[in-house]
């Protein structure tokens, strides 16, 4: 994560965000946290209505310039968001999300709950990711029937 746009930001926010605490930061990456956990950040539980909770906060900072510190916050977790969904997978990052992966398994298992960014409810609004399906006849089934062997990027 380091040395992308705003990446200070973002692993501060996580930080208040695991912690509870209630910062622009984690206002920030609760807004993201959707986006972010699809490309493998472990985030934990966003809080409800982060966009407004981030206006409200900035209005006692910023006063007269909190429409312009808003919209610059969510520029710079915008080009985070991309820089991050088109940064190389290495063995740290690749190692970083197994991890989270194994947390989130045990804390599943031993607790008979979802981990947390996992919601038990279908939602209407968001479509579901689909994993290719090999046909077991050396086929490929996805979204456009495409190989996935030879996807490009």
């Amino acid at each position: 994560m380091q040395g992308l746009p705003g990446a200070e930001l973002i692993g501060k926010g996580l930080a208040d965000l695991a912690r509870n605490e209630e910062t622009i930061e984690s206002l920030l990456v609760s807004i993201g946290s959707p986006k972010l956990r699809a490309v493998g950040v472990p985030v934990g539980p966003a809080f409800d209505d982060p966009e407004h909770r981030l206006y409200v906060l900035l209005g006692r900072e910023h006063g007269d310039n909190t429409h312009g510190r808003y919209n610059a916050l969510v520029r710079l977790l915008v080009s985070y968001e991309r820089a991050l969904a088109c940064a190389p997978v290495d063995a740290s990052r690749l190692r970083a999300f197994l991890d989270e992966l194994s947390r989130a398994a045990f804390l599943a298992m031993t607790t008979g709950s979802p981990p947390y960014g996992v919601s038990t409810e279908v939602s209407r609004d968001e479509p579901r990711p689909v994993a290719p399906k090999n046909r077991n006849d050396g086929s490929w089934e996805s979204c456009g029937d495409e190989d996935p062997k030879t996807r490009h990027p």
